[in-house]
């Protein structure tokens, strides 16, 4: 993995490179946040209801939604690169998949490889940058896996 050191206070386009792999920090799922996310956003019973999850669910127990691993992941994707000007705007997901579940009490954590990078030719002062980004459980295995392209502020010219 390679460490995203610049030496700049805000990080632009310039700053990143093909081949670069990012690693986020870790985050524990909760019970609580998997019930209250899902009673929000996606209440079917695989996710809101512990007892039935575990006598009738496809998995044996509560898992997490899978928009609710995509909006943590989000937040550990944020965090890997905090200083970016602008923010990193959204462009499209090509390709997002869950290859198992979050479970309650796993503790994920984000890489994010850049893949692909251009300067953009309708918007000159925004580059293009296609990465894939990984959601991995405390075992090392592949909870969410996403193909992002988003736009990001390029350096201004001096």
């Amino acid at each position: 993995m390679t460490d995203l050191k610049t030496g700049h206070d805000i990080l632009y386009f310039e700053d990143l490179q093909i081949g670069q792999t990012l690693k986020s920090d870790t985050y524990k799922v909760t019970k609580e946040e998997v019930i209250e996310y899902a009673n929000k956003y996606d209440p079917q019973p695989m996710h809101t209801d512990p007892e039935w999850a575990e006598h009738e669910g496809p998995f044996g127990t509560l898992i997490a939604s899978g928009w609710l691993t995509a909006s943590m992941t989000m937040r550990l994707f944020v965090g890997l690169a905090p200083n970016i000007t602008n923010g990193l705007l959204g462009r499209m997901i090509n390709k997002m998949e869950w290859p198992r579940p979050t479970y309650p009490g796993d503790e994920i954590y984000v890489t994010c490889k850049i893949e692909d990078m251009r300067p953009s030719s309708s918007k000159p002062h925004l580059g293009i940058v296609r990465t894939t980004n990984i959601t991995y459980n405390q075992n090392d295995e592949e909870v969410q896996r996403a193909e992002i392209v988003m736009m990001l502020t390029r350096r201004p010219s001096e």
